[in-house]
């Protein structure tokens, strides 16, 4: 079994030596967001060793990180993972559930705030432009400048490469369409994003579910 993005694996299942091997790719859609935090909680009660067993990073905490990486599942499950390990070197981790998700809160903000420096040589107007694109969801195409205030492409090509050389922004072939480029905010510029529009909002929101 291949499991990829769409173009990899449909370029991968066309190759001559594979015709007849694999059968026609089958289009999987995302979860449902609203099923994300049931399915995270019913793999730990899968891999508990036995009740008492208390995870670094619960359902709570992973919804937490997606929410933050824009409800992308791969670079959640990256984060949970590198939080576990740094939590683990550092002997932070504990059985009380709440006390880790504070720990958590608190790393992930440490690193938002670290990928933020890194983009400190980003200029006000190439913030405009990435403030922009969070606002309409994270991903353009060139030719929709006028979306974001220019009058051309040339005029906003400059703010991007800026933000492309900060890696908040990535441009790539839209893998249904090779002719149609795309521009898409990077797991680093969701993370920015987190840090840029203040930490308590989402935090506070995660907390309260956790509450509740």
């Amino acid at each position: 079994m291949l499991c990829g993005a769409r173009g990899i694996i449909r370029s991968t299942a066309a190759s001559p030596r594979l015709q007849g091997v694999l059968a026609d790719p089958q289009i999987i859609r995302p979860i449902d967001d609203e099923y994300v935090q049931p399915l995270i909680e019913a793999r730990i009660n899968a891999f508990a060793i036995n009740n008492e067993a208390t995870p670094p990073v619960d359902s709570t905490g992973f919804g937490h990180l997606y929410r933050v990486g824009n409800k992308n599942l791969r670079n959640a499950m990256k984060f949970s993972e590198d939080f576990v390990i740094w939590a683990a070197q550092h002997d932070l981790a504990n059985s009380s559930p709440s006390e880790n998700f504070k720990l958590l809160e608190s790393w992930m903000a440490e690193i938002a705030d670290q990928h933020l420096a890194d983009a400190s040589s980003v200029g006000n107007r190439a913030w405009k432009v990435f403030d922009r694109l969070i606002e309409i969801g994270g991903s353009t195409s060139p030719s929709d400048f006028a979306e974001f205030g220019f009058e051309s492409l040339p005029a906003m090509r400059r703010h991007l490469r800026d933000l492309e050389e900060s890696n908040l922004i990535e441009s790539a072939i839209d893998e249904t369409d090779n002719r149609r480029k795309t521009i898409s905010v990077t797991s680093a510029g969701w993370i920015v994003n987190y840090s840029r529009s203040g930490f308590e909002k989402l935090g506070q929101t995660t907390s309260n579910a956790q509450q509740s």
